[in-house]
């Protein structure tokens, strides 16, 4: 399946469809345990593409908006608190990579998109 940012294929994530707009990151570039990287797919100050962090927690890779969603801050790359949590240095607001769910403040939930390691490439589902 080729990546396109057209239109929706048949998603590899069910259920239905989606896009996939990502799927190659370079082994490099992947974040280690207890790490995060900044991870943009296509032009997103454009209005082009997404911005993502990816997150690597107990093994698994997670795709997680960048933008926080309380003040749309953006969620900081490098180190995971306490090896397990993003931070948005806005507010230093934390949120669980896992869910999107925030854990020591009163907002709405971080974007989380499905994503799989297949090979040599992670599958971000859009």
């Amino acid at each position: 399946m080729q990546d396109s940012p057209a239109g929706p294929a048949s998603c590899l994530f069910p259920p239905g469809p989606c896009v996939i707009l990502h799927r190659h990151v370079r082994p490099s570039l992947r974040p280690v345990q207890g790490q995060s990287r900044r991870s943009p797919i296509g032009a997103p100050l454009a209005n082009a593409g997404v911005d993502i962090i990816l997150a690597r927690v107990d093994g698994q890779i997670h795709a997680v908006d960048n933008r926080c969603p309380h003040a749309g801050g953006f969620i900081q790359d490098g180190p995971l608190l306490e090896g397990k949590y993003l931070t948005c240095p806005l507010h230093q607001y934390h949120f669980d990579p896992k869910t999107g769910a925030p854990i020591n403040a009163a907002c709405r939930k971080a974007r989380v998109y499905k994503c799989r390691v297949e090979g040599s490439d992670v599958e971000i589902a859009i």
